[in-house]
């Protein structure tokens, strides 16, 4: 039984396969990767125990600064041209993390009324999605109004063409009609002639 209390209090590494650009990296990026992990580990536990609620923007997600100062060095060592896999890495766990806190549905702004400032920014963006929804129903009307019209013309000119190409066809039977009129008037004439 000695030092059960402060076997439960160590913190136990966290396994985890290395990726790629850690192996390859120096021990600074060996050093900043695991200071990430033990980071990530830390938000999602206060994330899914509802501390996260409280927290600001930058006390739930991943910061360079905070990063350095798990890993007890300068946050001057984190820099993209230094650790792009870090970097990488990071916005992935971000990204992990905002959805977790997302999905926990526990947020101050729940069960509060909002301000003015805050109804106000919401009165714009519901107006502005009110102004596209009214353009793209306008778009679609006037689309199904010019295909309707496109329609309508498209008969008109089949009906057009029909009389026309009718006409054209009398006219081509006149024509032949005519020249051979004309044959037997020339053979009459040479005939008559002779």
């Amino acid at each position: 039984m000695k030092n059960s209390k402060l076997d439960k209090l160590r913190k136990k590494p966290v396994e985890v396969e290395l990726p790629d650009w850690v192996k390859s990296g120096n021990k600074m990026t060996r050093k900043l990767y695991y200071a990430t992990i033990e980071l990530v580990e830390e938000l999602k536990i206060q994330i899914k125990n509802g501390v996260s609620k409280d927290l600001k923007v930058t006390d739930r997600t991943l910061i360079n600064a905070h990063i350095a100062k798990k890993a007890d060095v300068s946050d001057t060592n984190i820099r993209k041209d230094r650790q792009e896999g870090l970097f990488k890495f990071i916005k992935e766990q971000n990204d992990i993390l905002l959805n977790m806190w997302t999905l926990d549905g526990r947020h101050p702004t729940d069960g509060r009324r909002m301000s003015k400032p805050e109804l106000e920014v919401a009165k714009k963006s519901l107006q502005s999605e009110v102004k596209n929804l009214e353009n793209k129903k306008y778009h679609e009307f006037f689309r199904e109004l010019i295909n309707s019209q496109v329609i309508v013309e498209q008969r008109s000119l089949a009906k057009r063409y029909a009389t026309l190409q009718a006409d054209y066809n009398t006219a081509q039977e006149t024509i032949a009609n005519l020249r051979l009129a004309q044959q037997q008037l020339i053979k009459q004439l040479s005939e008559a002639n002779k």
